[in-house]
Protein backbone atom coordinates (compact mmCIF):
# COMPACT_ATOMS: atom_id res chain seq x y z
CA UNK A 1 0.00 0.00 0.00
CA UNK A 2 1.52 3.32 -1.11
CA UNK A 3 1.02 6.46 0.97
CA UNK A 4 2.32 10.03 1.09
CA UNK A 5 2.78 11.76 4.47
CA UNK A 6 3.07 15.45 5.32
CA UNK A 7 4.14 16.43 8.85
CA UNK A 8 3.87 19.93 10.31
CA UNK A 9 5.58 20.94 13.57
CA UNK A 10 6.16 24.03 15.71
CA UNK A 11 9.72 25.05 16.46
CA UNK A 12 10.24 26.66 19.85
CA UNK A 13 13.54 28.45 20.57
CA UNK A 14 14.43 29.63 24.07
CA UNK A 15 16.87 29.63 26.95
CA UNK A 16 16.75 27.18 29.84
CA UNK A 17 16.99 28.33 33.50
CA UNK A 18 20.71 27.44 33.57
CA UNK A 19 21.36 29.74 30.63
CA UNK A 20 21.71 27.16 27.86
CA UNK A 21 19.86 27.82 24.57
CA UNK A 22 17.47 25.13 23.28
CA UNK A 23 15.37 24.31 20.25
CA UNK A 24 12.33 22.06 20.55
CA UNK A 25 9.89 20.74 18.00
CA UNK A 26 6.24 20.00 18.78
CA UNK A 27 3.95 18.11 16.37
CA UNK A 28 1.18 20.18 14.86
CA UNK A 29 -0.47 17.94 12.27
CA UNK A 30 0.22 14.82 10.25
CA UNK A 31 -1.62 14.26 6.98
CA UNK A 32 -1.44 10.91 5.20
CA UNK A 33 -2.79 10.50 1.69
CA UNK A 34 -3.15 6.80 0.91
CA UNK A 35 -4.43 4.75 -2.00
CA UNK A 36 -6.83 2.11 -0.73
CA UNK A 37 -7.06 -1.45 -2.15
CA UNK A 38 -10.16 -0.34 -4.07
CA UNK A 39 -8.06 2.20 -6.00
CA UNK A 40 -9.63 5.19 -4.25
CA UNK A 41 -7.57 7.74 -2.36
CA UNK A 42 -8.24 8.59 1.27
CA UNK A 43 -6.81 11.28 3.56
CA UNK A 44 -6.06 10.58 7.23
CA UNK A 45 -5.28 13.56 9.43
CA UNK A 46 -4.26 14.01 13.07
CA UNK A 47 -3.97 17.42 14.71
CA UNK A 48 -2.31 18.29 18.04
CA UNK A 49 -2.70 21.31 20.31
CA UNK A 50 0.27 23.29 21.60
CA UNK A 51 0.11 21.36 24.88
CA UNK A 52 0.90 18.17 22.99
CA UNK A 53 -2.56 16.61 23.34
CA UNK A 54 -4.19 15.25 20.21
CA UNK A 55 -7.17 17.42 19.40
CA UNK A 56 -8.85 15.26 16.79
CA UNK A 57 -8.30 12.81 13.99
CA UNK A 58 -10.41 12.12 10.94
CA UNK A 59 -10.43 10.49 7.54
CA UNK A 60 -12.08 11.45 4.26
CA UNK A 61 -11.72 10.90 0.54
CA UNK A 62 -9.24 12.83 -1.56
CA UNK A 63 -10.36 15.96 -3.36
CA UNK A 64 -10.48 18.14 -0.25
CA UNK A 65 -9.25 21.68 -0.87
CA UNK A 66 -7.52 22.00 2.52
CA UNK A 67 -4.54 19.77 1.77
CA UNK A 68 -1.39 21.54 0.63
CA UNK A 69 -0.39 21.87 -3.02
CA UNK A 70 2.93 20.14 -2.28
CA UNK A 71 1.18 17.08 -0.86
CA UNK A 72 -1.31 17.07 -3.70
CA UNK A 73 1.43 17.27 -6.35
CA UNK A 74 3.53 14.54 -4.75
CA UNK A 75 0.49 12.30 -4.35
CA UNK A 76 -0.37 12.86 -7.99
CA UNK A 77 3.08 11.63 -9.01
CA UNK A 78 3.11 8.58 -6.74
CA UNK A 79 -0.58 7.61 -6.54
CA UNK A 80 -2.06 8.98 -9.73
CA UNK A 81 -5.07 11.32 -10.00
CA UNK A 82 -7.78 11.18 -7.34
CA UNK A 83 -11.13 9.83 -8.58
CA UNK A 84 -14.08 12.22 -8.83
CA UNK A 85 -16.70 12.01 -6.10
CA UNK A 86 -19.30 10.72 -8.54
CA UNK A 87 -16.99 7.87 -9.48
CA UNK A 88 -17.04 6.72 -5.87
CA UNK A 89 -20.73 7.48 -5.22
CA UNK A 90 -22.43 7.35 -8.64
CA UNK A 91 -25.96 7.71 -7.26
CA UNK A 92 -25.21 11.02 -5.58
CA UNK A 93 -24.81 14.54 -6.84
CA UNK A 94 -22.18 17.10 -5.95
CA UNK A 95 -20.40 16.58 -2.63
CA UNK A 96 -20.70 20.11 -1.34
CA UNK A 97 -24.49 19.95 -1.47
CA UNK A 98 -24.58 16.89 0.76
CA UNK A 99 -23.12 18.70 3.74
CA UNK A 100 -26.36 20.63 4.35
CA UNK A 101 -28.81 17.81 3.69
CA UNK A 102 -30.24 14.95 5.75
CA UNK A 103 -27.09 12.97 6.51
CA UNK A 104 -28.76 9.74 7.65
CA UNK A 105 -30.74 9.51 4.42
CA UNK A 106 -27.95 10.47 2.02
CA UNK A 107 -25.48 8.14 3.73
CA UNK A 108 -27.46 5.22 2.28
CA UNK A 109 -26.21 6.25 -1.17
CA UNK A 110 -22.50 6.24 -0.30
CA UNK A 111 -20.36 3.72 -2.21
CA UNK A 112 -23.49 2.29 -3.87
CA UNK A 113 -23.58 1.92 -7.65
CA UNK A 114 -26.78 -0.10 -8.17
CA UNK A 115 -30.43 0.15 -7.17
CA UNK A 116 -30.78 -3.25 -5.42
CA UNK A 117 -28.04 -2.36 -2.93
CA UNK A 118 -29.57 1.09 -2.46
CA UNK A 119 -32.94 -0.52 -1.69
CA UNK A 120 -31.38 -2.74 0.97
CA UNK A 121 -29.63 0.24 2.53
CA UNK A 122 -32.81 2.33 2.63
CA UNK A 123 -35.40 -0.23 3.73
CA UNK A 124 -33.43 -3.16 5.16
CA UNK A 125 -32.87 -6.70 3.98
CA UNK A 126 -36.08 -7.97 5.60
CA UNK A 127 -38.23 -5.68 3.41
CA UNK A 128 -36.26 -6.27 0.21
CA UNK A 129 -38.50 -7.24 -2.73
CA UNK A 130 -38.13 -7.06 -6.47
CA UNK A 131 -41.17 -4.81 -6.87
CA UNK A 132 -39.70 -2.50 -4.21
CA UNK A 133 -36.45 -2.32 -6.19
CA UNK A 134 -38.38 -1.35 -9.33
CA UNK A 135 -40.29 1.33 -7.41
CA UNK A 136 -37.05 2.75 -5.97
CA UNK A 137 -35.47 2.83 -9.43
CA UNK A 138 -38.34 4.93 -10.81
CA UNK A 139 -39.16 7.10 -7.77
CA UNK A 140 -38.52 10.80 -7.53
CA UNK A 141 -36.00 11.76 -4.82
CA UNK A 142 -38.54 13.50 -2.59
CA UNK A 143 -40.90 10.55 -2.81
CA UNK A 144 -37.99 8.28 -1.92
CA UNK A 145 -37.25 10.40 1.16
CA UNK A 146 -40.91 10.29 2.23
CA UNK A 147 -41.08 6.52 1.70
CA UNK A 148 -37.83 6.05 3.64
CA UNK A 149 -39.30 8.12 6.48
CA UNK A 150 -42.27 5.72 6.59
CA UNK A 151 -40.15 2.55 6.81
CA UNK A 152 -41.42 0.31 9.59
CA UNK A 153 -44.53 2.45 10.15
CA UNK A 154 -46.51 1.02 7.22
CA UNK A 155 -46.47 -2.26 5.25
CA UNK A 156 -44.05 -2.55 2.35
CA UNK A 157 -46.96 -2.58 -0.12
CA UNK A 158 -47.90 0.92 1.04
CA UNK A 159 -44.33 2.12 0.61
CA UNK A 160 -44.36 0.83 -2.96
CA UNK A 161 -47.66 2.63 -3.61
CA UNK A 162 -46.14 5.91 -2.47
CA UNK A 163 -43.04 5.43 -4.60
CA UNK A 164 -45.10 4.62 -7.67
CA UNK A 165 -46.85 7.97 -7.38
CA UNK A 166 -43.51 9.65 -7.99
CA UNK A 167 -42.55 7.73 -11.06
CA UNK A 168 -39.56 9.09 -12.94
CA UNK A 169 -36.51 7.77 -14.75
CA UNK A 170 -33.58 6.27 -12.83
CA UNK A 171 -31.41 9.15 -14.13
CA UNK A 172 -33.07 11.40 -11.54
CA UNK A 173 -30.75 9.84 -8.96
CA UNK A 174 -27.75 11.37 -10.75
CA UNK A 175 -29.03 14.87 -11.41
CA UNK A 176 -26.76 17.43 -9.78
CA UNK A 177 -29.66 19.23 -8.15
CA UNK A 178 -31.71 16.34 -6.81
CA UNK A 179 -30.11 16.33 -3.36
CA UNK A 180 -31.36 19.87 -2.79
CA UNK A 181 -34.90 18.46 -2.74
CA UNK A 182 -34.10 16.51 0.44
CA UNK A 183 -34.66 18.49 3.67
CA UNK A 184 -32.06 18.83 6.41
CA UNK A 185 -34.29 17.68 9.27
CA UNK A 186 -36.30 14.55 9.95
CA UNK A 187 -39.83 13.93 8.66
CA UNK A 188 -40.37 10.73 10.64
CA UNK A 189 -41.47 12.36 13.96
CA UNK A 190 -44.42 13.96 12.13
CA UNK A 191 -45.52 10.53 10.86
CA UNK A 192 -44.91 8.38 13.93
CA UNK A 193 -48.00 9.59 15.82
CA UNK A 194 -50.46 9.31 12.91
CA UNK A 195 -53.06 6.55 12.86
CA UNK A 196 -53.17 3.80 10.27
CA UNK A 197 -55.99 5.37 8.24
CA UNK A 198 -54.08 8.64 7.82
CA UNK A 199 -50.84 6.87 6.88
CA UNK A 200 -52.69 4.85 4.27
CA UNK A 201 -54.18 8.04 2.81
CA UNK A 202 -50.76 9.70 2.66
CA UNK A 203 -49.32 6.80 0.65
CA UNK A 204 -52.18 7.03 -1.84
CA UNK A 205 -52.72 10.79 -2.10
CA UNK A 206 -49.50 12.73 -2.63
CA UNK A 207 -51.08 16.17 -2.94
CA UNK A 208 -48.75 18.59 -1.18
CA UNK A 209 -45.72 16.29 -1.31
CA UNK A 210 -43.48 19.04 -2.67
CA UNK A 211 -39.93 19.93 -1.68
CA UNK A 212 -40.94 23.30 -0.24
CA UNK A 213 -43.80 21.99 1.89
CA UNK A 214 -41.86 18.98 3.19
CA UNK A 215 -38.84 21.17 3.99
CA UNK A 216 -41.12 23.52 5.94
CA UNK A 217 -42.76 20.60 7.71
CA UNK A 218 -39.49 19.13 8.97
CA UNK A 219 -38.59 22.41 10.67
CA UNK A 220 -41.91 22.67 12.52
CA UNK A 221 -42.91 21.45 15.95
CA UNK A 222 -44.66 18.06 15.88
CA UNK A 223 -48.40 18.64 16.14
CA UNK A 224 -50.97 16.52 18.04
CA UNK A 225 -52.29 13.89 15.62
CA UNK A 226 -55.54 14.34 13.74
CA UNK A 227 -57.03 12.37 10.90
CA UNK A 228 -55.80 13.81 7.59
CA UNK A 229 -56.23 13.07 3.89
CA UNK A 230 -53.21 14.61 2.14
CA UNK A 231 -49.67 15.83 2.74
CA UNK A 232 -50.97 19.34 2.19
CA UNK A 233 -53.39 18.95 5.09
CA UNK A 234 -50.56 17.60 7.26
CA UNK A 235 -48.46 20.66 6.39
CA UNK A 236 -51.27 23.15 7.06
CA UNK A 237 -52.30 21.52 10.35
CA UNK A 238 -48.69 21.41 11.60
CA UNK A 239 -48.04 24.99 10.47
CA UNK A 240 -51.06 26.23 12.40
CA UNK A 241 -49.94 24.50 15.61
CA UNK A 242 -46.36 25.67 15.10
CA UNK A 243 -47.44 29.29 14.68
CA UNK A 244 -49.59 29.11 17.79
CA UNK A 245 -46.71 27.53 19.72
CA UNK A 246 -44.34 30.34 18.74
CA UNK A 247 -46.82 32.94 19.93
CA UNK A 248 -47.27 31.02 23.17
CA UNK A 249 -43.52 30.87 23.71
CA UNK A 250 -43.35 34.62 23.29
CA UNK A 251 -46.01 35.03 25.98
CA UNK A 252 -44.14 32.59 28.19
CA UNK A 253 -40.92 34.56 27.80
CA UNK A 254 -42.75 37.71 28.85
CA UNK A 255 -44.06 35.87 31.91
CA UNK A 256 -40.73 34.15 32.55
CA UNK A 257 -39.74 36.44 35.40
CA UNK A 258 -42.77 35.20 37.36
CA UNK A 259 -42.29 31.50 36.58
CA UNK A 260 -40.04 29.59 38.96
CA UNK A 261 -38.13 26.38 38.21
CA UNK A 262 -38.98 26.39 34.48
CA UNK A 263 -36.43 23.64 33.73
CA UNK A 264 -38.17 21.21 36.08
CA UNK A 265 -41.60 22.04 34.65
CA UNK A 266 -40.44 21.50 31.06
CA UNK A 267 -38.77 18.23 32.07
CA UNK A 268 -41.95 16.96 33.73
CA UNK A 269 -44.06 17.85 30.70
CA UNK A 270 -41.64 16.12 28.34
CA UNK A 271 -41.68 12.97 30.49
CA UNK A 272 -45.47 12.79 30.34
CA UNK A 273 -45.55 12.38 26.55
CA UNK A 274 -45.59 8.87 25.11
CA UNK A 275 -47.64 5.81 24.17
CA UNK A 276 -49.52 3.61 26.63
CA UNK A 277 -49.35 -0.17 26.68
CA UNK A 278 -52.61 -0.40 24.72
CA UNK A 279 -51.47 2.11 22.10
CA UNK A 280 -53.09 5.33 23.31
CA UNK A 281 -50.97 8.41 22.51
CA UNK A 282 -50.42 10.91 25.31
CA UNK A 283 -49.51 14.52 24.53
CA UNK A 284 -48.70 17.41 26.87
CA UNK A 285 -50.03 20.88 26.06
CA UNK A 286 -47.38 23.59 25.75
CA UNK A 287 -49.48 26.45 24.38
CA UNK A 288 -52.98 27.76 25.20
CA UNK A 289 -54.23 27.32 21.63
CA UNK A 290 -53.94 23.55 22.03
CA UNK A 291 -56.38 23.81 24.92
CA UNK A 292 -58.89 25.51 22.62
CA UNK A 293 -58.68 22.61 20.18
CA UNK A 294 -59.03 20.06 22.95
CA UNK A 295 -61.95 21.93 24.48
CA UNK A 296 -63.84 21.94 21.17
CA UNK A 297 -63.09 18.27 20.52
CA UNK A 298 -63.92 17.01 24.03
CA UNK A 299 -66.69 19.53 24.83
CA UNK A 300 -65.12 20.56 28.13
CA UNK A 301 -63.66 23.67 29.78
CA UNK A 302 -59.98 22.75 29.58
CA UNK A 303 -59.24 26.03 27.76
CA UNK A 304 -59.91 27.91 31.02
CA UNK A 305 -56.62 26.54 32.38
CA UNK A 306 -54.56 28.85 30.10
CA UNK A 307 -53.02 30.87 32.92
CA UNK A 308 -52.02 27.77 34.86
CA UNK A 309 -50.41 26.32 31.73
CA UNK A 310 -48.41 29.49 31.05
CA UNK A 311 -47.19 29.86 34.62
CA UNK A 312 -46.41 26.19 35.10
CA UNK A 313 -48.90 25.50 37.90
CA UNK A 314 -50.58 22.66 36.00
CA UNK A 315 -49.78 20.03 33.37
CA UNK A 316 -52.59 19.26 30.89
CA UNK A 317 -52.69 16.11 28.78
CA UNK A 318 -54.58 15.05 25.69
CA UNK A 319 -54.97 11.29 25.15
CA UNK A 320 -55.63 10.08 21.62
CA UNK A 321 -56.89 6.79 20.25
CA UNK A 322 -55.64 6.98 16.68
CA UNK A 323 -56.63 10.45 15.50
CA UNK A 324 -59.50 10.90 17.99
CA UNK A 325 -59.17 12.72 21.31
CA UNK A 326 -60.68 10.39 23.94
CA UNK A 327 -59.60 11.94 27.26
CA UNK A 328 -57.91 14.83 29.03
CA UNK A 329 -55.96 14.81 32.25
CA UNK A 330 -54.89 17.47 34.75
CA UNK A 331 -51.69 16.92 36.72
CA UNK A 332 -50.39 19.07 39.54
CA UNK A 333 -46.61 19.59 39.22
CA UNK A 334 -44.43 17.89 41.80
CA UNK A 335 -42.31 16.61 43.09
CA UNK A 336 -43.95 14.23 42.75
CA UNK A 337 -46.64 15.19 40.19
CA UNK A 338 -50.20 14.34 41.28
CA UNK A 339 -53.14 13.34 39.11
CA UNK A 340 -56.10 15.73 39.68
CA UNK A 341 -58.48 14.86 36.82
CA UNK A 342 -58.83 12.11 34.21
CA UNK A 343 -62.04 12.45 32.20
CA UNK A 344 -63.32 11.56 28.75
CA UNK A 345 -65.36 13.63 26.33
CA UNK A 346 -68.21 15.65 27.91
CA UNK A 347 -66.39 15.18 31.28
CA UNK A 348 -67.60 11.57 31.47
CA UNK A 349 -65.78 8.71 33.15
CA UNK A 350 -63.67 6.55 30.88
CA UNK A 351 -64.21 2.83 30.31
CA UNK A 352 -62.27 0.84 32.89
CA UNK A 353 -59.79 -0.56 30.37
CA UNK A 354 -58.87 2.89 29.04
CA UNK A 355 -58.77 4.36 32.54
CA UNK A 356 -56.46 1.66 33.90
CA UNK A 357 -54.23 1.82 30.84
CA UNK A 358 -53.72 5.60 31.21
CA UNK A 359 -53.21 5.38 34.99
CA UNK A 360 -50.58 2.67 34.50
CA UNK A 361 -48.79 4.88 31.97
CA UNK A 362 -48.82 7.91 34.26
CA UNK A 363 -47.67 5.87 37.24
CA UNK A 364 -44.76 4.60 35.19
CA UNK A 365 -43.83 8.21 34.43
CA UNK A 366 -43.63 9.12 38.11
CA UNK A 367 -47.14 10.56 38.62
CA UNK A 368 -48.83 9.82 41.95
CA UNK A 369 -52.24 8.39 41.05
CA UNK A 370 -53.01 6.91 44.46
CA UNK A 371 -55.09 9.82 45.71
CA UNK A 372 -58.64 10.91 44.89
CA UNK A 373 -59.09 12.56 41.52
CA UNK A 374 -62.02 13.40 39.27
CA UNK A 375 -62.71 10.54 36.92
CA UNK A 376 -61.33 7.80 39.14
CA UNK A 377 -63.25 4.58 38.73
CA UNK A 378 -65.58 4.27 41.72
CA UNK A 379 -65.41 8.02 42.50
CA UNK A 380 -67.84 10.75 41.58
CA UNK A 381 -66.61 13.88 39.79
CA UNK A 382 -66.98 17.00 41.89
Amino acid sequence: MVSVTESLSWRVVGTSPNGKPYTRWFPSAITVLRRLPTGRQAIFRRVWSRSGQRRFGFAFYAGDETISDALRDLAGELLGPAPHFLEMHPLLGEHDRLTIQHQTFTRNFWRVDNIPDLTRNLFGASRYRKDLVKAVARARPLGLFAAWSMRGLVPTDWVITLLQRHTATAEDHRLDGWVRQVPQSDLRPHLRGLDEVTLRRLTRNVTGLTSQQIRDLTWMQVAPPVRLRTWEELHDHTARIDNLARRARQRMRSAGSEVHDRARIDSERSALTGITERGLRVFTATEPETLLDWGRAARNCISSYEQGLLYGTVHLLGIYDGGALVANAEIEPGPPPNLRQLLGRFNKHLPREQHDDIVAFLTGRGVDCSGTYEGRIGCTAA
